[in-house]
């Protein structure tokens, strides 16, 4: 039961952080998420399990800065 809750708030989560980066137009989209693009990548890495490669990608594209 523990883990169906985590992956629902992990899944929430997600989908609130792909709206606010690809819908929120807003320049203060970023600062609003993650404090620097380290503070991103080690996010998409240990949330999502990307590789930092990917997480570089998607913090350089997805979210804007």
């Amino acid at each position: 039961m523990k883990t169906l809750v985590l992956i629902a708030i992990i899944a929430i989560a997600t989908t609130g952080l792909i709206w606010t980066a690809t819908k929120s137009q807003s320049v203060d989209a970023w600062h609003s998420l993650f404090a620097s693009k380290k503070e991103c990548v080690n996010f998409m890495k240990n949330t999502l399990g990307n590789t930092t490669a990917q997480a570089q990608a998607m913090c350089n594209k997805v979210v804007p800065h």
